[in-house]
C-alpha cells in the first residue's frame, strides 16, 4: 500500500515515461500529469524587452534615494553609476562579459520589486502565460556559445537574444517546473548561506587568535622547510592547481588538463604540505594539501614542510591571515604584468610572525580544522545539490 509520502513525491518528482507515449517534442523528464506536446517560439514573442525603456537618474535624485533600493547587475549585485530604476518582476540576461560563456557564472536571473539595474544586461518583461521561473530557468540552461556576437569580449546583442528559441509547455506545466527548480534554488541558496556563515565564524576567530602580539615571534625559516622532489615519470601523479580558492586537480578547475603533456620534471606535492605561487601570493595563492596523498605542480611553485614542533592546522591558518597576506604584499615586487608581483624568497623565510606555545597551537589548530571539515563537508553537500540541478536542467528541458 502506498504511503502519503509516496505519492507526495510522485506529484514532485519527474518521472521518465515512455517517449513514444509521450511525443517526440518533450523532455526525457517530466511531471506524470502532462502530455502535451511542447512547442517552439522565438523569446521575443515570450517576453518584452524593457531595455529601451531605461531612463537615467539624474545625479541629485541618485545621490537622494543611493541605498534606497538593491542594486543589481548582470553578474550580481552591483553599484554602477550607469543604472536605471524598475519596479516590476523581471528576468536579467547578461549582455556581455565572460558570464554568458563561463558555466561557473548565472546568466539569467530573476528580480523582484524596486531595482537599479546596470545597463549590461537585458532587461526581459515575460508576457501572459509565461512563467517567470520557468523561462529564466530556461535561458540559464542554453549555450551560449553559438549566440555570442562578441571577438575579444563576448557579447550577446538585443536582435540575437530577439531570435533564440524557447521551447514551451502549456502554462501549467511551466509553472509545476518553474516552481520545483524555484525550491531547489531556496535550498541551494540556504546550503551557501550555510557555508557563508561558518567561513565568517572562522574569520572572527582567525582575526583573534592570530592578532596576539604577545607570543614569541618566529621567522618561516624556522616555521617550513623546502620540499624539493620532482617526477621522474611522465603523469607520475595527478597535475593539480594551486589557486586562491584552494588546491584542484586541473580537470576540477579547468575542466581540463592544460599542463604540458610532458611532465617530468614537476614537483611532487604530498599530504599537509604547504603550496605557494611566487608570482601570486600577494593575492593569496597558499595553500594547505588537506585533499590529494600525492599530485604534481607546475616547476614554478614553491613546497614547503611544516617543520615538527608546529601544528600544522595551526601554521596553515596563520599563513592565510591578513596580516601574513600583507607582509606577502611588502615582500613582493611589481613583475611585468599588474597582477603578477615577484616575491623575493628570502625576504619571504625571514617574515616574523608570533606564534604561542605547542600545547595553544594544538587547541586553536583543532578548533579551526573542525570547522574547515565541517565547511568541506557542506561545501560537498551544495556541490550535489548543483549537480543535481544542472542533470534536472539537461533532461526536463528541450
Amino acid at each position: 500500500m502506498e504511503t502519503n509520502n509516496q505519492k507526495n513525491d510522485q506529484n514532485i518528482i519527474p518521472n521518465d515515461a515512455d517517449k513514444q507515449q509521450k511525443g517526440v517534442n518533450v523532455p526525457n523528464l517530466r511531471f506524470e500529469c502532462f502530455s502535451s506536446t511542447w512547442h517552439h517560439c522565438l523569446l521575443n514573442d515570450c517576453v518584452i524587452f524593457l531595455d529601451e525603456q531605461r531612463k537615467p537618474i539624474k545625479e541629485a535624485d541618485r545621490k537622494k534615494i543611493k541605498g534606497e533600493y538593491p542594486y543589481y547587475g548582470a553578474s550580481g549585485i552591483i553599484d554602477n553609476i550607469n543604472s536605471y530604476i524598475f519596479d516590476d518582476d523581471l528576468i536579467l540576461l547578461s549582455e556581455d562579459g565572460a558570464n554568458i560563456l563561463d558555466r561557473n557564472y548565472r546568466v539569467s536571473f530573476i528580480v523582484r520589486g524596486k531595482i537599479w539595474v546596470n545597463n549590461h544586461a537585458h532587461v526581459l518583461k515575460p508576457k501572459n502565460k509565461i512563467d517567470i521561473n520557468y523561462l529564466s530557468e530556461y535561458l540559464e540552461n542554453l549555450d551560449y556559445a553559438k549566440y555570442n556576437t562578441g571577438s575579444a569580449q563576448p557579447k550577446l546583442n538585443q536582435d540575437v537574444c530577439k531570435n533564440i528559441i524557447i521551447n514551451i509547455p502549456d502554462y501549467n506545466e511551466q509553472q509545476k517546473i518553474g516552481k520545483f527548480l524555484s525550491i531547489i534554488n531556496q535550498r541551494i541558496d540556504t546550503q551557501s548561506k550555510i557555508i557563508e556563515d561558518l567561513q565568517t565564524l572562522k574569520i572572527s576567530i582567525c582575526d583573534k587568535v592570530f592578532e596576539d602580539t604577545t607570543y614569541p615571534e618566529y621567522k618561516l625559516k624556522d616555521v617550513l622547510s623546502e620540499r624539493i622532489e620532482k617526477s621522474n615519470v611522465n603523469n607520475q601523479y595527478e597535475i593539480l592547481s594551486s589557486t586562491i580558492k584552494g588546491l584542484f586537480t586541473q580537470k576540477e578547475y579547468f575542466d581540463k588538463d592544460i599542463a604540458s603533456s610532458n611532465n617530468i620534471g614537476y614537483k611532487i606535492v604530498h599530504l599537509y604540505d604547504i603550496i605557494i605561487s611566487p608570482q601570486n601570493l600577494w593575492m593569496g595563492n597558499i595553500t594547505f594539501n588537506q585533499r590529494f596523498t600525492n599530485g604534481l605542480v607546475s616547476p614554478s611553485y614553491k613546497i614547503y614542510i611544516i617543520n615538527n614542533n608546529f601544528d600544522m592546522y595551526y601554521i596553515a591558518n596563520m599563513l592565510k591571515t591578513k596580516r601574513a597576506m600583507y607582509k606577502y604584499i611588502c615582500s613582493s615586487q611589481q613583475g611585468a604584468s599588474v597582477v603578477r608581483r615577484n616575491l623575493n624568497m628570502d625576504d619571504f623565510l625571514s617574515l616574523s610572525f608570533n606564534i604561542p606555545d605547542i600545547i595553544k597551537q594544538r587547541k586553536i589548530g583543532l578548533l579551526l580544522n573542525t570547522i574547515d571539515k565541517r565547511i568541506d563537508l557542506e561545501q560537498t553537500y551544495l556541490t550535489k545539490l548543483n549537480q543535481q540541478k544542472k542533470f534536472l536542467l539537461k533532461n526536463m528541458f528541450i
